[in-house]
């Protein structure tokens, strides 16, 4: 090419996709290559996570060693304190996203029409069972699982790791269990060990990475358990020596293993053996992602349109190669992110805004306290041979011994040293002010501590509501995150999960439900959504006004009720509640209506107490024979008046 200013580049293995890729050693090379080039990408990234980290356990004072913060013991005995502001933020604000995880439900797409079973043989229509049923069931098995394994436990896990490391990321997997069945399992992944595709932005859906790995360690044993490959198929035994010393020094231990003989009498033998670590990485390949969400079709002579799951032991062994394994198509990953950047796989977290803030108030913390003890121990300025120092038996403070004639009017004098000025010492509120206030958005009122005196209860509950702003908006953004989790989760219990297996026969009480119900939910047609929270009130006696008021307007029922305010109460009290309050339930039935029906029962009630006659009892009757069949509004009625009025 003459005058073309191109150079020629040497063959590279990018110019290969992971969907065309046959060869094992180029599969590894592959593998590898993204693991690489994800950990440089994320290097600097990481580095400032574990900062944050440091910050959040209370070592304030670091310095940088390569891509590693740790303490710096520079200077000696110097005075180094601290006043945390970073972890009260965090601790102040975790309970409230916490509690305003949202609700998700699965709908039935066509939820009036009888469940259909799929067989070889046909559809089967299964008489009685509704898809709105089915989907029901797996709304409240979902809930039953999240309460076995102590859900909010693991949101809060995931709620912190938001707020230090900016985003959490979260896998559920089908794991089978002998004597069980299959199980799902959820893990949360730190940001090290998860390796994303650097060019990837979307990390509500990750529609536009190219690929993701996970890096999870395993021992010999294990790795044998889960993928019957011995520990010299994935070991080079040149490096051997080396590559077990170190690990031993760094992640490995050793265990003592006694052996009790048959016969004999008090006869053992320990022998210590090497537990050796080694990393297993999963990694999902799925080049026409994008292309697959743009154009609504899977390209032409693809090998994996729908991904390619792959497993490398210590990134010399492939022990899986298969397509993607799970019906729904996509990543099993979830991404928790309170405020995500824009064009970016990445966002901020709490942390990264408060160090700055942190470092000076405790820069100015410690010059208060070093001037306060400055302050606290004068010094006794004397001329030279005024008094023998050795003499002086008590007293605060060390001496100074000065020329005759330096001290005017006498001898001897006390030097106070300047006390802690008030200036500072407010510049240090200002500063611990604003970034809990401005920066986190952690007001007294958000944490729940009384009004100052004189204050009005009503501009306290308003400025309560105003506080909560902020963390309404990143609650808001987790919303998106706990949707995918759950929709994930649900569709992997419609593929794995067989009900008839002893766990879920044993945890959600299958007897109760229609025999064909666990096949049902296989072949069922759902969608989900989620109903945010993010708007409800933090405060548990506000929730209950808010609940209750929507109770005694007709919007929700007792049970609602008692599912979104978690009051606490005993089993059998909660079910005689829930029992009664359906009775007398009427949906859709204002709130005015119901009361002058109640007063016009009272009024019944009364009158056959003193024998004027039967009167129909009121409780569920039809609403028409109250109000009437004239048509006529209920004032005309009578029955916005008085209720022993009501037409006959």
């Amino acid at each position: 090419m003459r005058g073309s200013n191109l150079q020629i580049m040497p063959e590279r293995i990018q110019n290969q996709t992971m969907d065309r890729v046959r060869d094992v050693d180029m599969t590894v090379r592959l593998f590898r290559q993204a693991i690489s080039e994800s950990r440089e990408a994320s290097a600097s990234e990481i580095s400032e996570i574990d900062r944050n980290w440091q910050y959040y356990w209370g070592r304030h004072y670091l310095r940088k060693i390569g891509n590693r913060w740790v303490p710096d013991t520079s200077g000696g005995e110097r005075l180094r304190l601290q006043r945390d502001i970073i972890q009260l933020s965090i601790d102040a604000l975790r309970p409230i996203m916490v509690k305003m995880s949202p609700m998700v439900l699965a709908l039935a797409t066509y939820p009036d029409i009888e469940a259909v079973i799929e067989s070889p043989r046909g559809d089967y229509r299964v008489p009685g069972l509704f898809n709105s049923d089915v989907a029901a069931f797996l709304t409240e098995a979902q809930a039953v699982e999240h309460q076995k394994r102590y859900e909010e436990i693991r949101i809060a896990e995931a709620t912190l790791e938001v707020m230090i490391a900016g985003y959490a990321f979260e896998t559920t997997i089908p794991v089978y269990r002998e004597g069980f069945g299959t199980i799902l399992e959820p893990k949360l992944y730190p940001r090290a060990r998860v390796y994303l595709d650097p060019r990837g932005t979307r990390l509500t859906d990750f529609k536009d990475f190219k690929y993701i790995a996970f890096e999870d360690e395993m021992d010999a044993a294990e790795i044998y358990h889960n993928y019957g490959i011995r520990e010299r198929d994935y070991v080079n035994e040149e490096k051997a020596s080396d590559e077990r010393a170190y690990d031993f020094q760094e992640r490995g231990f050793f265990r003592s293993l006694t052996e009790f003989k048959r016969f004999g009498k008090d006869m053992l033998r320990e022998q210590s053996y090497e537990r050796r670590v080694y990393k297993v990485h999963t990694g999902y390949f799925d080049e026409y992602a994008s292309e697959l969400h743009a154009y609504h079709g899977a390209p032409k002579k693809a090998n994996y349109p729908f991904g390619r799951q792959l497993v490398m032991i210590n990134e010399q062994k492939i022990v899986v190669d298969q397509p993607n394994p799970f019906e729904h198509g996509q990543y099993p990953l979830s991404c928790l992110q309170s405020m995500p950047i824009p064009f970016m796989g990445r966002a901020l977290s709490e942390m990264g805004k408060l160090k700055d803030s942190q470092r000076g108030v405790n820069l100015l913390f410690n010059a208060l306290i070093g001037t306060a003890m400055l302050s606290m121990n004068p010094k006794l300025l004397y001329e030279d041979g005024a008094f023998n120092p050795n003499d002086w038996q008590q007293g605060a403070g060390g001496f100074v011994r000065v020329g005759k004639g330096a001290i005017s009017g006498r001898m001897m004098d006390w030097f106070q040293p300047q006390v802690a000025d008030r200036a500072a010492y407010n510049l240090l509120k200002d500063t611990e002010y604003h970034a809990k206030e401005d920066v986190a958005g952690v007001t007294p009122s958000i944490q729940g501590k009384e009004p100052f005196a004189g204050s009005s209860g009503k501009l306290y509950e308003s400025e309560q509501a105003a506080s909560m702003t902020g963390p309404t908006f990143k609650i808001q953004n987790l919303d998106a995150g706990h949707h995918r989790r759950s929709m994930l989760e649900l569709e992997l219990m419609q593929q794995y999960v067989d009900w008839r297996e002893p766990y879920y026969q044993l945890t959600h009480d299958m007897d109760k439900y229609h025999p064909m119900m666990g096949d049902a939910v296989h072949d069922l047609f759902f969608k989900t959504i989620y109903e945010s929270r993010a708007e409800l009130p933090h405060n548990p006696i506000a929730r209950h006004n808010y609940f209750w008021n929507q109770y005694n307007e007709g919007v929700i029922d007792f049970e609602q009720y008692l599912l979104l305010v978690q009051p606490p109460m005993r089993p059998a009290l909660r079910e005689a509640a829930r029992r009664g309050s359906l009775e007398n339930y009427m949906p859709g039935v204002p709130r005015e209506f119901r009361l002058q029906l109640m007063a016009a029962e009272i009024a019944a009630q009364q009158q056959v107490a003193q024998g004027e006659g039967q009167v129909e009892q009121l409780r569920g009757g039809p609403q028409r024979q109250i109000a009437g069949d004239t048509g006529g509004d209920f004032a005309s009625e009578g029955i916005a008046g008085d209720p022993n009025q009501r037409p006959v």
